[in-house]
């Protein structure tokens, strides 16, 4: 079997939320398989065992319990040299705190930071800026 080439992992602790988004990105025809997680540190897992994958694009919320989005973000820095993947890192996010929107900005994992939930037009920018 070939592995695919875009993966889109999802990772959100709201179940609702996280299964729109999922439809959505299915009904965009995204990328090549769409994973979706309710906790990072599951994620990261997912993440760690990933093989042969181009592209993966991260949709990250970042106020989740047992490992919030920053410190997924950390554990992914120490790990995406080891993996052969273009990696593109969303944060997802309901607050506008200037705070979290600077930090994301600032830090060079972070690709963009989006306000949930995603829209069609959304997800139609980001393939044509980042496909």
């Amino acid at each position: 079997m070939i592995a695919p080439s875009k993966y889109v992992v999802l990772i959100e602790d709201d179940q609702a939320m996280n299964y729109y988004h999922q439809r959505l990105f299915v009904k965009q025809n995204f990328a090549d398989e769409v994973m979706s997680y309710h906790s990072a540190v599951e994620a990261l897992d997912g993440i760690k065992n990933l093989q042969q994958v181009a592209r993966l694009y991260i949709f990250l919320d970042l106020n989740m319990p047992q490992m919030n989005g920053w410190q997924f973000i950390d554990e992914l820095e120490k790990i995406k040299f080891d993996m052969n993947t273009q990696i593109k890192l969303f944060v997802l996010s309901s607050s506008v705190n200037p705070n979290d929107m600077m930090k994301a900005k600032q830090n060079s994992v972070v690709t963009d930071y989006l306000s949930k939930p995603l829209s069609i037009e959304t997800i139609t920018n980001i393939i044509t800026t980042n496909s």
